[in-house]
């Protein structure tokens, strides 16, 4: 993504983009700056990574990205990293609950 503006938000339903615009943004931002560029990435749960995890692998590949499993990250031929990781229950601002599985969104 290019824009001249230093903070970009993104909103919107589910299916909409938003992961692939945030992971193909860090993989210009690794490529541009190299060792210097670190990446977080972070959801709730582990679980709630998997499929972001799966779809930065197919992203991030012919940019020379390489999930390293057992450090839980990614690296980059220049030496950029990214760190997808989930939200510590006590990072969490209070005002955020976890939705019922049960509900349709």
């Amino acid at each position: 993504m290019d824009s001249r503006l230093f903070d970009v938000c993104y909103g919107g339903a589910r299916g909409g983009g938003k992961t692939d615009a945030a992971l193909g943004d860090f993989a210009f931002h690794a490529q541009k700056f190299g060792q210097g560029a670190r990446g977080l990435l972070v959801r709730r749960t582990r679980t709630a990574l998997e499929p972001t995890i799966a779809r930065a692998r197919e992203l991030f590949r012919p940019f020379g990205g390489v999930w390293a499993d057992q450090k839980s990250r990614f690296t980059f031929e220049g030496g950029a990293g990214s760190l997808p990781q989930k939200m510590a229950a006590e990072a969490r601002p209070p005002d955020v609950v976890r939705r019922d599985s049960r509900e349709t969104i």
